[in-house]
């Protein structure tokens, strides 16, 4: 057995004292009268073109289910600041990973400026998400530096090797391959572009090749499958699409993705920032097997 000098047992014990009143609670959210924009505001761009990204969306994806969509300044400069706000001063990030903090939509990122903009996504895109659209989770994710990360690796598709990725069955710098449970995903990102060391990277990558009806939860989001998603994407087009602030992926929640190589400058402010909308809910697999 290994020991723990008595030292750092108290130097710890007395950290958490100082803690213990604090730590993992909710102290702070951004004031009820200032979390969201009036109600004459504008939360989406006007001007993103959702009409013509809707279409092109359906389009892809009745082919075969693969549709993927990119959309710039998706929501307005208020809205854009406001969620930053958000990330940047709430005490919500209660999910502590290896690579980034998570606050979700139960634990105090509800209401606000983030039932704004769900409810202005069902109005915009009433064909793929539609006015009743449920909301199965959102989520705010905050990442460190990739020197932060050593004890998680993300096995990547043999067939991606050699395109900066090699090195990156090492450190975890983001979430590995997955699917979730959902209709659509919204994936946006929020941080300013200065902040992003890689103009190229820093975003996410998709692949067009749909997870099995058959597969389970766990074997198409379970870090103990990472292994078979990566086989299974093999040889399927892999969309790249680097980070842009303000920027919003829109995909079918079937295709499997990950978190691509990223680099951003320290400091709290230019923490990549994951803004995730997941909308409708999966039909059970245990559903379609009976």
């Amino acid at each position: 057995s290994v020991s723990t000098p008595a030292h750092i047992l108290l130097k710890f014990g007395r950290l958490w004292r100082l803690l213990a009143g604090s730590y993992n609670r909710l102290l702070y959210l951004v004031p009820d009268d200032e979390a969201e924009l009036p109600g004459d505001a504008d939360v989406l761009n006007p001007d993103a073109g959702w009409a013509q990204a809707e279409a092109a969306f359906q389009a892809s994806d009745a082919q075969d289910g693969t549709g993927v969509v990119v959309i710039d300044d998706f929501l307005s400069p208020a809205a854009v600041a406001l969620v930053r706000r958000l990330a940047w001063e709430s005490t919500a990030f209660f999910d502590r990973r290896t690579r980034f903090l998570g606050a979700y939509y139960w634990q105090g990122m509800d209401g606000g400026v983030v039932s704004q903009i769900i409810q202005a996504l069902r109005e915009a895109m009433p064909n793929v998400i539609g006015p009743a659209a449920e909301f199965r989770n959102v989520w705010i994710y905050k990442y460190g530096r990739p020197d932060f990360a050593t004890d998680v690796t993300i096995v990547w598709p043999p067939d991606l090797a050699g395109d900066g990725r090699d090195e990156h069955n090492g450190p975890a710098r983001g979430i590995a391959i997955h699917a979730d449970d959902a209709i659509i995903n919204l994936n946006a990102w929020l941080t300013e572009d200065g902040c992003n060391e890689d103009a190229e990277s820093g975003g996410m990558v998709v692949w067009r090749r749909a997870v099995p009806a058959a597969w389970t939860a766990d074997e198409y989001n379970d870090s103990k499958y990472a292994t078979m998603r990566a086989e299974y994407v093999k040889g399927a087009e892999a969309v790249r699409v680097p980070h842009r602030s303000n920027r919003v992926v829109i995909f079918n929640s079937d295709l499997l993705h990950a978190t691509d190589l990223m680099s951003f400058r320290p400091g709290l402010t230019c923490r990549r920032i994951n803004f995730t909308l997941l909308a409708g809910r999966k039909l059970k697999p245990e559903a379609v097997r009976q």
